[in-house]
């Protein structure tokens, strides 16, 4: 692509004379399964300005620690996680105006300074989601300690 002088991404990776577009974001959206998948950041459906969020942080095997910040219209949003022994570290951010809905895996617990994260201020056990754990978060910082069950 360099060779030929491209400024954009191309739809395939060697150049062709009889394609006529060159300007294709194809290979350009990796870094969104970053945000959206490793992260867990992502607006609800029905989310205006990212006035609602899903954070639904993915614990792969061999990744042992996630640094994810999207700045949105009403400030940043943050999940960062790192695992520790058999469990996992979460600094949550919801920015003003926003609340979250964490999304976790059910065989497990969310504590929050030593005791229960439902009982920590701005946090509320919600109805299980597709199987999962959830929890509407208010605007703030959190930090959690999930500890998933065998």
């Amino acid at each position: 692509m360099l060779a030929r002088d491209a400024t954009t991404l191309w739809e395939h990776w060697n150049y062709s004379a009889n394609t006529f577009s060159h300007n294709h974001p194809m290979f350009g959206s990796v870094s969104q399964w970053f945000y959206n998948w490793l992260g867990g950041i992502e607006p609800d459906q029905d989310a205006v300005g990212f006035d609602k969020i899903t954070l639904q942080p993915q614990f792969l095997s061999g990744v042992d620690w996630v640094r994810c910040t999207h700045r949105s219209i009403r400030g940043p949003i943050t999940c960062n996680w790192q695992r520790q022994g058999d469990r996992v570290r979460l600094e949550l951010c919801i920015p003003a105006n926003a609340n979250a809905t964490l999304v976790l895996p059910a065989a497990g617990r969310l504590s929050a300074a030593g005791g229960e994260a439902a009982d920590a201020d701005g946090v509320e056990r919600m109805a299980p989601r597709n199987g999962h754990a959830a929890f509407r978060l208010a605007s703030g910082r959190y930090v959690f300690v999930f500890a998933p069950s065998n």
